[in-house]
């Protein structure tokens, strides 16, 4: 399958980043700007929304993955960084092991080994609202409360800026391609296969995160061998959106590194 894709180009190491449910390369704009000085930015949407093809479902994890490598394929790329968000992250989880001479590192934000019960009726219940074309306003309040913390909902005007910026995205969900996306995420299941992953690691999740708690991020991080788990404060799910900032520096302090062999532990920002 031929995916939307863009690539900022030039000299620089290359980094791809995917992003999870429902969400497409606009996700990374408050990331984008900063990372493409120092890498070629490769950014795509995954199958079912955005840009890319919508075909019918279900999905699986492994179809999303062979996406992924069909791209670099296209573009010429053997080995490089990657960063997947919550289902971007399943996707690369099933890339670094079935195919690990194509990763050069590999950060796991927000993501899981298995997607347990409260994250899949979530997902449903998302799908179930575009699939009866519920309104940006009531859609909003359905996704939100999942993916941003009580204190950032408390802020006044921070919901309804949320809402309004989801009633104008340029590429609308669609039902057909979300349903097969939650279809792919019922079906992931690492569990028993992370002490594979050789690729040196960041496992990046987010303090008060409701669908991958930093339990499991811990239970990841332990799974992988030498690798590095972040844990960032006063953050959800969205980290990426939430807090910027903090999501943005503990990338570039775990990218752009010289990696020690030993295993590696923080719980800030701080290496």
């Amino acid at each position: 399958m031929k995916l939307y894709f863009e690539d900022s180009g030039g000299e620089n190491p290359p980094l791809l980043m995917v992003a999870g449910l429902a969400s497409d390369a606009v996700s990374w704009l408050f990331q984008a700007p900063l990372l493409q000085a120092h890498f070629r930015l490769i950014l795509c949407d995954n199958r079912g929304v955005g840009r890319s093809p919508k075909p019918p479902g279900p999905y699986s994890i492994a179809e999303m993955a062979q996406d992924i490598l069909e791209l670099l394929d296209d573009l010429g790329l053997q080995r490089l960084s990657m960063v997947g968000h919550s289902m971007g992250g399943a996707i690369l989880q099933r890339l670094a092991l079935d195919h690990p001479e194509r990763v050069s590192q590999l950060v796991l934000a927000c993501t899981s080994s298995h997607f347990g019960g409260r994250a899949m009726a979530v997902a449903e219940s998302w799908a179930g609202c575009v699939r009866l074309k519920a309104e940006p306003a009531l859609l909003g309040r359905v996704l939100f409360p999942w993916l941003y913390t009580s204190e950032f909902l408390d802020q006044p005007g921070n919901l309804d800026a949320a809402v309004a910026s989801l009633a104008l995205h340029p590429y609308p969900l669609d039902a057909q391609g979300l349903d097969g996306q939650v279809e792919a995420l019922r079906g992931h299941d690492t569990r028993g296969r992370l002490q594979a992953i050789k690729a040196p690691t960041l496992v990046l999740g987010a303090e008060q995160d409701l669908l991958a708690p930093p339990s499991v991020c811990v239970s990841m991080a332990d799974s992988i061998a030498g690798s590095r788990l972040v844990v960032l404060p006063n953050a959800g799910h969205s980290c990426m959106l939430q807090t910027p900032v903090a999501f943005n520096q503990a990338l570039l302090n775990f990218l752009l590194e010289e990696r020690t062999p030993h295993d590696l532990r923080a719980t800030g920002l701080e290496p």
